[in-house]
């Protein structure tokens, strides 16, 4: 698949927990339950985790609509 050039420096910059659940929801398709237990986290820290990830991700590669 078609990656951003960005992505890769981008996703190092953010905090483990943060790049390990987006890494496991977004890229491999993990619900939060699954990440949650690889993770020893609970479901709604991993939401918590993609979410200001991605946030973070969107701001570092300039990406203004989601």
């Amino acid at each position: 698949p078609q990656v951003e050039p960005g992505l890769p420096r981008a996703l190092a910059q953010l905090p483990a927990r943060q790049a390990s659940a987006i890494w496991l929801v977004k890229a491999c398709g993990w619900t939060n339950v699954q990440a949650a237990e690889a993770l020893d986290i609970s479901p709604s820290s991993v939401a918590t985790h993609v979410s200001r990830g991605m946030d973070r991700l969107r701001a570092a590669l300039g990406v203004t609509d989601a």
